[in-house]
């Protein structure tokens, strides 16, 4: 067997055992129903996997480890479900992948830098989770990466200003509802509809106490004399 598509139906439950004994010969594999559960771990037996698509599921936990083990996976498509927890960096061992959504789920952490090693990647959707900390500088290496998808998160801080931050074209809907991401100048951030990059911002609090107190002190004292 090389093709498994139950998509577009009304299963529910979990995954049936016998998903576990199919051939190490499956390519495709397309599941889109309301199946609840985990995603198998021993989904690393199908070393021949091209295309796993399941979009649109009631899937919880987290993306298993073994995902690593499908060298020859092009394209992952887990959209749309109940997966938590931090993106496994074993998928960095995915060396073909293409095209990576994880959309509208509860992943949590941040982005792998890792990611920067899929060399292939054409097309990056991480949207609508509760993804934090900056946007990984190494996904400037992401040389022929087209579509970029990061709305939606809480990411924060400086947008890279190299690689394929200049070449792609990023927009508002990129990553619009990351409210504390910022561009490095005014014509950045305007395309991107984002704030401009204060630098040494978080030193200004430090920096400003102390000065008003000073020059209240002095205030104090003319007045006295």
């Amino acid at each position: 067997m090389e093709l498994l598509n139950v998509e577009s139906n009304q299963l529910g439950g979990e995954l049936p055992p016998f998903v576990s004994n199919l051939s190490a010969n499956l390519q495709e594999f397309f599941i889109g129903n309301k199946l609840t559960g985990s995603i198998i771990k021993n989904i690393s037996g199908f070393s021949s996997l091209r295309e796993l698509l399941l979009a649109r599921n009631l899937f919880t936990g987290s993306l298993p480890m073994e995902i690593g083990n499908l060298k020859q996976l092009e394209v992952l498509d887990v959209s749309g479900n109940l997966l938590s927890g931090n993106i496994t960096t074993e998928i960095t061992k995915c060396s073909s992948l293409r095209n990576l959504s994880m959309t509208r789920n509860n992943l949590i952490g941040s982005i792998p830098s890792s990611l920067g090693e899929l060399t292939p990647l054409e097309s990056l959707d991480l949207s609508s989770n509760e993804l934090s900390s900056p946007v990984p500088k190494e996904l400037e290496n992401l040389e022929v990466l087209k579509t970029l998808n990061l709305s939606f998160n809480q990411l924060e801080g400086q947008i890279s200003r190299n690689g394929v931050f200049v070449n792609l074209t990023l927009t508002w809907n990129s990553l619009q509802g990351n409210y504390k991401l910022c561009g490095f100048n005014q014509k950045a951030a305007e395309k991107l509809r984002v704030n401009i990059c204060t630098s040494n911002s978080h030193l200004l609090p430090k920096i400003l106490i102390p000065v008003s107190c000073f020059l209240a002190l002095v205030c104090v004292i003319c007045c006295f004399f």
